[in-house]
């Protein structure tokens, strides 16, 4: 389909959340209703025919979806939390284009008085708007997980019209018979998140971390399970500039959307801030400033910058590989573990050494019948003439045609 998404206008999304909760009981009553006499459990088939279609609808247009899981990712420290105050903020200002609306936010990692608090006051939020998650179980209080306290989330959600959920981390609000590494304990967790998700009419935004395998895939990148990012309609990335890492910029990619096309990249800055405490004290604090759009991506920010040395790894195994031949045959995997120690992968390794025996500067060989193989250096052709006219190579004469060239040069 080539259709662009209809966004709600603001007096739609007044009425879209005016009737939450009553849209919400319709629909499981019409559940209920739908499901023919006499048939309690098992299979049904749903005709396509009796499917309205839906437009999608966003929190924020073309980023966030409404109904939706959407993941916010990136390395730690970089200030995605500080991102998701920015969109709590402007959620609760009204400034996405649809009215202000309340907003959710989980954590298990800041403190809500000392980080979270002055971050949303520099962002504008309007924290009568803003709920924190304090659960108390049996008197003490404990974290916020699920699917164990979805129950009780739902009914918040439903109660303060929320549009949004934040989870900072995700994977920090896993119950703990829920394994994020495993694909199908994930999706035991997410299928009811997501379900809560269509059921409210929120936008779910789970903050999440990337692992340390070095690919350039975003979503290949995502700690745990490839089941969150199967899971999420929308995955951004939120990234600094890999040739710049200490610079203040700050970029948002779009790597992820299942309800439109992607997003143009975000530029950021990343900025010191301060507000007043309740004595009159200043507190530092952190804030986003908006820079643009750039045509920067996703993959551009993943990929680590050029080695500061001007030499190619190739050149590096070439030398490596005719050092150590020059002293003594080798093995294979001796070759590969100098290599390694040199900075020079195996498939580098691998690349030099066939560019050498192209070149007949070395060559493998078998000592006897039952011996390993080993690779050794082949003496230049101009030098063997030198040295003996015979079939088989005496190294002795080599060494001491050699002796004699240095004397005579």
């Amino acid at each position: 389909m080539t259709d662009k998404p209809r966004y709600l206008t603001d007096a739609e999304t007044v009425k879209y959340f005016d009737d939450a909760e009553s849209r919400y009981q319709a629909q499981q009553a019409a559940a209920v209703d739908s499901v023919p006499e006499g048939i309690v459990d098992g299979l049904q088939l749903v005709p396509a025919s009796t499917i309205t279609p839906e437009t999608p609808t966003w929190l924020w247009p073309g980023r966030i979806p409404l109904q939706a899981i959407t993941l916010l990712v990136g390395e730690g420290g970089l200030g995605k939390t500080t991102l998701a105050c920015e969109i709590t903020a402007r959620v609760t200002r009204g400034q996405f284009g649809r009215p202000a609306a309340s907003v959710i936010f989980a954590s298990v990692e800041d403190s809500t008085s000392h980080t979270l608090v002055p971050r949303l006051t520099t962002a504008g939020a309007d924290l009568d708007r803003v709920y924190f998650v304090r659960l108390v179980a049996e008197g003490f209080e404990t974290g916020l997980t699920f699917p164990d306290d979805l129950p009780e989330l739902e009914s918040a959600i439903v109660d303060k019209d929320a549009a949004l959920l934040i989870l900072d981390p995700l994977v920090g609000h896993l119950s703990s018979n829920i394994d994020s590494h495993r694909d199908h304990s994930v999706r035991r967790a997410l299928g009811p998140l997501a379900a809560l998700a269509v059921t409210t009419g929120v936008a779910v935004l789970g903050i999440s971390h990337l692992n340390k395998s070095g690919s350039t895939n975003t979503l290949t990148r995502l700690g745990g399970s490839v089941g969150f990012g199967n899971a999420a309609r929308s995955v951004l990335l939120f990234a600094t500039n890999p040739d710049a890492i200490d610079s203040d910029e700050r970029f948002l990619a779009h790597v992820k959307s299942n309800l439109s096309r992607l997003a143009p990249t975000l530029r950021y800055k990343m900025e010191p801030r301060t507000i007043e405490g309740s004595t009159g004290e200043q507190i530092s604090t952190s804030g986003l400033a908006m820079l643009g759009e750039t045509t920067t991506t996703a993959t551009d920010l993943l990929t680590p910058p050029e080695p500061e040395y001007d030499r190619p790894e190739r050149d590096i195994a070439r030398e490596v590989i005719l050092d150590a031949l020059e002293q003594s045959n080798m093995p294979w995997t001796d070759l590969v573990r100098l290599a390694k120690s040199e900075g020079v992968s195996e498939h580098t390794a691998r690349r030099s050494r066939g560019e050498l025996c192209d070149e007949g500067l070395i060559e493998s060989k078998k000592d006897g019948m039952k011996g390993r193989w080993s690779w050794r250096l082949l003496t230049p052709p101009e030098t063997t003439a030198t040295a003996s006219r015979d079939d088989v190579l005496d190294l002795t004469a080599v060494a001491e045609a050699l002796d004699g060239f240095e004397e005579t040069r």
